[in-house]
């Protein structure tokens, strides 16, 4: 029996209200976004250790690339000179705040000697009010390369026509247990990972923020070494910082005489800033054969001394 074509439409106006309602009933934040504005947008990061060395970088880089390939509308690597020593410990994908106008700012990611970076978006559905864009380092060092991850998605709904429609889309699909395009993210993760493997490398995933279910990390062996260069390297800063303010105060971050005279005064600013140049001794006698923390009288001079390692 042939269905007439007006009761087909109503059905399929029945069932389309029905997804409707259904959608309504079980994501009602989200029917609400499709009528008023709103933003929202969720970050990732995943870190793979890679090796040996003997994995050519263009293998580790086209791995990479196909990877996040597949759901970005546009990906590009950008290649840099590889150095002619391996450091010992890899480089890190940092973030760093840019000011925006009328005082906001947002943070950006940098990779910061990183000998390949590639880049990716996904704007399929740009005009729905859903982005996804990504960012992959290759961080080379003496065992293997480092690749950091990571990816932003952003969405928006309720600002035009089709973001509301985008929005009663996504509700019907959410209501249907389907997800949203945040999943990809995590695919993109497992294909880095698979297609690093297919291409010759030794590959753990070592670090994942935030975590994802069913995704396991595994232990960084380099974890401890990279915090204690990290710690050396901003001691460092704060030790050159520190004799940079000595000589601007007129003092010699070098001169143990400058350094007790400090101390005898009292001079807390002083004291904490020859602390922090290590570039005196912090025990050594005067020409009365006293310490610094013996000519100390002031009581906050006396405990940085003490804190410092001064006895």
């Amino acid at each position: 029996m042939r269905i007439p074509k007006d009761i087909s439409n109503y059905r399929r106006t029945l069932l389309t209200l029905t997804l409707l309602l259904t959608a309504t009933a079980a994501q009602s934040q989200d029917f609400l976004s499709a009528i008023h504005p709103t933003a929202k947008s969720f970050q990732q990061v995943a870190v793979f250790d890679v090796g040996p060395t003997t994995v050519p970088l263009d293998k580790v880089e086209a791995a990479v690339l196909s990877a996040i390939q597949v759901y970005a509308s546009a990906a590009r690597s950008e290649r840099k000179l590889m150095p002619s020593s391996l450091p010992d410990m890899p480089g890190a994908l940092t973030f760093e705040e840019m000011k925006l106008p009328f005082g906001m700012s947002i943070q950006m990611p940098k990779c910061e000697g990183a000998v390949d970076i590639i880049n990716g978006a996904d704007t399929a559905m740009a005009q729905y009010g859903d982005t996804t864009m990504s960012m992959a380092c290759i961080f080379p060092y003496a065992k293997g390369y480092r690749v950091h991850y990571y990816a932003k998605f952003s969405e928006s709904s309720g600002g035009t026509l089709a973001q509301v429609g985008g929005a009663f889309g996504k509700m019907i699909t959410r209501a249907i247990g389907i997800g949203d395009n945040t999943q990809f993210i995590g695919i993109t993760i497992t294909n880095i990972q698979d297609k690093l493997v297919a291409a010759g490398a030794t590959t753990k995933l070592v670090g994942l923020q935030p975590a994802i279910e069913g995704k396991v990390v595994e232990k960084d062996e380099l974890a401890e070494q990279i915090a204690s260069s990290k710690q050396q390297q901003q001691a460092r800063g704060n030790a050159i910082d520190a004799r940079k303010e000595l000589t601007s105060i007129g003092l010699n971050p070098n001169s143990q005489d400058d350094f007790v005279s400090a101390v005898k005064r009292g001079d807390k600013l002083a004291v904490k800033l020859f602390i922090q140049a290590d570039s005196v001794d912090l025990n050594q006698a005067d020409k009365d054969g006293k310490r610094p923390l013996e000519v100390a009288h002031r009581k906050e001079v006396i405990e940085m001394l003490m804190a410092a390692g001064a006895s």
